[in-house]
């Protein structure tokens, strides 16, 4: 039974993905080398988007048999709720917020952690405690310091993660994910990992203006983590004195727009109501993950309708993989062009 659930795990991680690349425009990851498979680490990621942080680092990180700590409040909902998060490797850690009674299972989770990680599986944390759509640095709560002592093992590692959104709400945007190098355990672990997370994102001062000058760097066509280096470096001034002239992007835009609408009849019908139902959200910052979960319902229902009735009415299952292989294609295609006529239209 184990061993089917884990297929089912991998499949559904790989279909997330999938998912994930036709629901943003790009989404890059770099540092994949710091990364050892033949060992543990404790994953600490900034938390700006909610679900949407664990699952791009889930599905883009590559780290093998990943699970994942969150806050308990997120287990009080529908049973369905809980059942998914469990499926996804989630599992809920305490604060003094969630009452004495509740505060009291924290050894319960520390010692559920020692045993994951010492069978040589990950556990990814966010130390920010809560999520916040900004580019700012947040104070680190110190669980994980805890968490790594409950291990008992002092070659266990921290291995920074930051994530990069382009922009908080649209998914008409790109991702980047930077993969930090790991920090061994000692006295001065805490402070160091801070240091990594100050200077990996945009500071609080800065974080109006990093709005600005990411949203001008989308419309000159600058790629997203060459604008967050030069924003760090302090060369923002360079990005905003581009201008560059938008009539070969629109010739560009005007040829192709026969294949957009295309393919604007296969995947618009889920953009448009996955957005209506997301918008019923009370906190806004869910409202794209709600849209990815919809997209990645529909998205499965479609697809493999498609497949089961192909292969039912056509011999030739390479056909069948041609076929998915183009409707993909189309999917990054579409995303790609509403992505230039959004920089287009804001010139």
């Amino acid at each position: 039974m184990k061993f089917v659930s884990n297929i089912l795990y991998r499949f559904v991680r790989l279909w997330v993905t999938i998912t994930l690349r036709l629901f943003y425009v790009k989404i890059e990851c770099t540092g994949h080398e710091h990364i050892k498979t033949d060992k543990p680490y404790i994953v600490l990621a900034n938390h700006q988007n909610t679900l949407l942080d664990a699952l791009l680092v889930l599905c883009f990180s590559n780290i093998k048999n990943l699970h994942f700590l969150a806050r308990a409040d997120i287990f009080n909902g529908k049973k369905i709720v809980k059942q998914l998060l469990e499926f996804f490797k989630i599992a809920p850690i305490y604060r003094r917020t969630d009452g004495i009674s509740a505060f009291k299972k924290l050894d319960e989770v520390w010692a559920n952690s020692k045993t994951i990680l010492n069978r040589g599986d990950s556990i990814c944390i966010f130390p920010e405690g809560t999520h916040s759509a900004t580019y700012e640095y947040r104070p680190l709560k110190k669980g994980f310091l805890k968490l790594a002592q409950s291990a008992e093992d002092e070659n266990l590692e921290f291995l920074p993660i930051i994530i990069h959104f382009e922009n908080h709400y649209s998914a008409i945007s790109k991702v980047w994910i930077e993969i930090k190098e790991p920090i061994p355990q000692s006295e001065k672990s805490a402070s160091e990992v801070e240091a990594v997370f100050k200077e990996t994102m945009v500071l609080a001062d800065k974080n109006e203006d990093a709005t600005a000058v990411f949203n001008h760097a989308a419309k000159i066509g600058l790629d997203f983590d060459a604008a967050v280096r030069m924003f760090r470096s302090g060369r923002q001034d360079e990005i905003t004195s581009i201008v560059t002239s938008s009539w070969g992007d629109k010739l560009l835009l005007l040829l192709t727009s026969p294949l957009f609408l295309l393919a604007s009849c296969l995947f618009l019908p889920f953009d448009f109501i996955s957005k209506y139902l997301s918008l019923k959200m009370k906190d806004k910052q869910f409202s794209l993950s709600v849209q990815l979960v919809i997209k990645w319902i529909f998205y499965s229902f479609i697809f493999f309708a498609f497949i089961v009735y192909d292969l039912l009415t056509h011999p030739y299952w390479y056909e069948t993989i041609i076929k998915i292989l183009i409707v993909f294609g189309l999917g990054v295609f579409h995303k790609a062009y509403l992505y230039k006529v959004k920089r287009v239209l804001s010139k």
